[in-house]
């Protein structure tokens, strides 16, 4: 029975990978209709994986993580294009949370 087994595996996982891999259509296309320039200091790092846009009170703002400056996290307000606030994590897990 144990033999089955790994020959049943071993046929299951042969056949799963030799068939071909077909690219995914979502049907789905981004295309970019406007940009924004923020400027950003000689310290931040503009390449980001946890870029963020929220509103709050009707105003946009956005919001990154800089991951090479001690993971600091930068909010900009959209419509002044500036800094608004800087959060410096006290240690290695960062929540936050924002109120009015």
């Amino acid at each position: 029975m144990k033999y089955f087994l790994y020959i049943f595996t071993y046929l299951l996982l042969g056949a799963s990978c030799s068939s071909p891999s077909r690219p995914i259509d979502y049907g789905t296309e981004l295309t970019a209709t406007d940009s924004i320039c923020l400027s950003i200091d000689e310290h931040t790092h503009y390449e980001s994986k946890s870029i963020f846009q929220f509103e709050e009170n009707g105003h946009e703002y956005l919001s990154f993580l800089n991951e090479k400056a001690s993971y600091k996290v930068h909010i900009y307000d959209l419509d002044t294009k500036q800094v608004i606030k800087t959060l410096i994590p006290q240690h290695f897990s960062l929540t936050i949370f924002i109120s009015s």
